[in-house]
């Protein structure tokens, strides 16, 4: 049996390594079984699992920019605004959310996020 050395091996050839180390455990393991009377277990794949919505459907792409960040340049360009118009101009700017209230959303960001955040007394929100 041949010793690689680890220094001179390419990512891909690490990985190659790393599951054909885990198929001969799994391999041993087995034979170990059978040497004892246990049946083998079959052996685990991974599955690739995409991400999926409450309803069973695809879930809806990633945004380019977080909510706190759209939310951010929605106040720089027409400061102060009620929470409506907010969730209006974040949704125009491109923003898709995936909860069933958006609104719902818009509050958390506002509120956890009180450093860059702030209510004037007419309940506007602006930058601090």
């Amino acid at each position: 049996m041949q010793t690689l050395d680890i220094k001179t091996m390419s990512a891909a050839q690490l990985r190659q390594a790393a599951e054909l180390r885990e198929q001969i455990e799994n391999l041993e393991r087995q034979l170990s079984d059978l040497g004892n009377g246990v049946a083998p277990k079959p052996a685990r794949k991974k599955a690739k699992v995409k991400a999926k919505t409450a309803d069973g459907s695809e879930a809806a792409p990633k945004n380019a920019v977080s909510l706190k960040d759209a939310v951010s340049a929605a106040l720089k360009s027409n400061p102060p605004m009620s929470k409506d118009a907010l969730l209006e101009a974040v949704q125009k700017s491109g923003y898709k959310f995936t909860a069933k209230d958006p609104k719902n959303s818009l509050n958390v960001v506002l509120y956890t996020n009180r450093e860059t955040f702030a209510q004037n007394a007419e309940k506007h929100w602006t930058l601090k």
